[in-house]
């Protein structure tokens, strides 16, 4: 399987989007991967502060997306393997 990162330029009013380019790094990708979980991660935790049972949807999200993007790219799953593929549920 291969694994590419798309760039897409999105309209301003977000109804249309054109794919620019593909980039082929599996550098570049793992960093995207990795980023888009941190994201994630951080969304959840802001949502926790506010509802803890958002925030723990949230959480299972993120921890849904780190397993889903683990399969997808190898080098991500081979740095998962060191550690649970879910992390703990947020502090309630």
């Amino acid at each position: 399987m291969k694994t590419k990162l798309l760039i897409v330029y999105e309209s301003a009013d977000g109804s249309k989007a054109l794919p620019v380019a593909t980039v082929d790094s599996p550098a570049l990708l793992l960093s995207a991967a990795r980023q888009a979980i941190d994201t994630k991660r951080s969304e959840a935790e802001g949502l926790n502060r506010v509802d803890s049972n958002l925030g723990m949807i949230a959480q299972e999200e993120a921890n849904r997306l780190e397993r889903t993007l683990a399969a997808l790219i190898p080098e991500l799953g081979r740095e998962m393997g060191c550690r649970s593929l879910t992390t703990p549920a947020l502090a309630m």
